[in-house]
């Protein structure tokens, strides 16, 4: 007759912390796999969602993503304008005279002097393609001190034309 035992056998966990070299690099190799795994897929949802954005964006005159805000305690509209490949800032009412508007973005850092002729700030020197869209940050300074700033979309042109709500 065969002797079993009715007490369990017990097997002593291994903690992460006497993990070989081994375990560790495969867990880093499978952690890398899957973050550009994940990349690949969100980037054409996170462009699809731009592409959106940019469809329902309100437009102006230059097709340009217009936003509401306020410089210096007066409601204005700010409008980034496409003229050509170039950037363009449009502030209505225009701003006073020797006011000067830095562009931050992708593209490098400029500085757009008032144009009276277009009523715009620039256009920038760096050629930009009209189809993409640009994350920019605006800096508006007088006299050099800041007057005013904020962080907006420079949307892109779309295929079948913006809602211009």
């Amino acid at each position: 007759m065969d002797h079993y035992s009715d007490e369990p056998v017990l097997v002593k966990p291994t903690s992460i912390s006497k993990w070989g070299l081994r375990q560790w690099v495969l867990t880093g190799i499978g952690t890398l796999v899957l973050l550009i795994a994940a990349a690949f897929i969100a980037t054409p949802f996170y462009q699809k969602h731009l592409d959106h954005k940019a469809h329902e964006v309100k437009r102006g005159e230059m097709w340009g993503a217009i936003y509401d805000t306020e410089i210096e305690g007066v409601v204005s509209t700010v409008e980034l304008a496409w003229p050509g490949q170039k950037l363009a800032v449009i502030v209505r009412p225009s701003p006073i005279a020797g006011a000067v508007m830095q562009i931050d973005g992708s593209f490098g850092s400029e500085r757009l002097t008032w144009d009276a002729q277009h009523s715009a700030f620039g256009p920038t020197q760096a050629t930009l393609n009209p189809l993409d869209h640009y994350k920019v940050k605006l800096t508006l300074r007088r006299d050099g001190r800041e007057v005013w700033s904020g962080k907006f979309w420079a949307y892109g042109a779309v295929q079948n034309g913006g809602h211009g709500h």
